[in-house]
């Protein structure tokens, strides 16, 4: 096999390879690699017609070296502070660090005393609510159907939904939450997908975490 044919094999490789990547760095690097490899066959392979795909890859490549440095700066500026690494570790671990600061940016905390309705059964719901530290009672029908603790989230349903809360959640001790308004959060969403289904798989866990403690 002649060295041109490796080359652009190896270009459609890393292209193929690159789009299994979940995390955005690294599948824009396998497309600036890929892609200085494609070019490489190009001029390789080099006759009038390809100076214009020659052209355009180079723009190509150049635009995706930008994002990798946008996203290496933005992971420069990533700190946490005691409460916020807390919640990363413990609920948004599987989330890229950048996408999560977004998602915290979005929100903002909240304090609740004791006896406190956060929800009720039926009725709509206007906020997304993370549990940082508290106890609460979650009845449905008027009778107590589970206790939620730190990490899980309260609202979850009815923001997948758009409906009405599903059940009436209420504090058992003074509790502090991470709160998101519904309608920033579905807009903040709607602009970006890689966001929009971090989120949706942190959602499914929580839900899947719920659904086997009241199975014991």
């Amino acid at each position: 096999m002649l060295i041109v044919d490796i080359v652009g094999n190896a270009a459609n490789i890393i292209y193929t390879a690159g789009s299994f990547f979940k995390k955005m760095l690294w599948l824009r690097i396998s497309l600036v690699i890929g892609g200085l490899l494609e070019t490489w066959y190009f001029v390789m392979t080099s006759s009038s017609d390809l100076w214009t795909s020659i052209f355009w890859n180079g723009i190509y490549i150049l635009a995706n070296i930008i994002m990798i440095t946008i996203l290496v700066v933005e992971r420069g500026l990533l700190s946490f502070n005691q409460e916020e690494a807390k919640i990363y570790f413990s609920v948004f671990s599987k989330m890229e660090k950048v996408l999560f600061k977004k998602v915290l940016r979005a929100g903002c905390w909240l304090n609740l005393p004791a006896d406190d309705i956060i929800t009720q059964e039926g009725e709509p719901t206007d906020k997304l609510i993370l549990i940082f530290d508290g106890k609460l009672e979650v009845t449905s029908g008027g009778e107590i159907v589970a206790f939620l603790h730190n990490g899980s989230f309260v609202g979850e349903m009815s923001f997948l939904t758009g409906g009405n809360a599903t059940a009436t959640v209420r504090t058992i001790t003074p509790s502090r939450f991470y709160a998101w308004d519904k309608i920033t959060l579905v807009k903040l969403l709607e602009g970006n997908h890689e966001l929009d289904n971090a989120m949706k798989n942190i959602f499914s866990s929580d839900l899947i975490g719920k659904l086997k403690k009241q199975s014991n």
